[in-house]
């Protein structure tokens, strides 16, 4: 028996297709630009000493690692308080996905909470990233006292940990670079300073 479909029909299924085909692509074009940072990022040989002693309360310093912007947060109580008060709108709460050291596996992503090192890189399709270390002025957007990162591109957000709020483009945490204290005063970024 043949089994024939009415031009309507075609049109539907032809629709359809393109459809799941389009988001298909989209989705894998995500994952590959997020896995490309990271793959990146890994294979980089330079390595930064950054002094953070300068670095006030509740401000941020951007540095150039490998050509990428990694941003130095420091955290205040406050800020610190906030993490817990968003996990419920967060993509990956735990950073499950792996975009950073084992040392940073835990809630505020670092080694010592009150610094945080995150490649100011949007993980969505790599724009780059604005830092609002306050509520910001596009009300509407983010979250009551929400603070974090947002990328202007395509409205991916992340707290101040660098973790992905639920419902944008960006499905994966912002990376955190290898690094470690050398001293109180002094990060190192780079290779063979954190078992990445």
């Amino acid at each position: 028996m043949k089994h024939t479909m009415d031009r309507d029909g075609r049109r539907r299924f032809l629709a359809r297709s393109v459809s799941v085909l389009g988001a298909a692509c989209v989705s894998g074009e995500t994952a590959a630009a997020a896995w490309s940072l990271l793959g990146d990022i890994k294979a980089c040989n330079s390595v930064v000493d950054v002094d953070i002693s300068g670095i006030e309360p509740g401000a941020r310093l951007d540095v150039n690692w490998c050509g990428y912007p990694v941003s130095i947060i420091h955290r205040t109580e406050a800020m610190l308080a906030l993490l817990d008060t968003v996990e419920h709108e967060l993509l990956d709460p735990a950073s499950a996905a792996p975009q950073q050291p084992a040392t940073c596996r835990n809630r505020s992503r670092s080694i010592m909470p009150q610094f945080g090192v995150y490649v100011g890189i949007c993980t969505y399709l790599t724009c780059y990233l604005t830092y609002t270390p306050a509520k910001p002025e596009w009300e509407g957007l983010w979250p009551a006292d929400f603070m974090g990162f947002y990328c202007a591109c395509h409205g991916s957000r992340y707290d101040l940990a660098g973790r992905v709020l639920q419902g944008v483009p960006s499905k994966v945490n912002l990376v955190v670079p290898p690094h470690r204290y050398v001293s109180d005063r002094v990060i190192r970024i780079g290779p063979g300073t954190a078992d990445a």
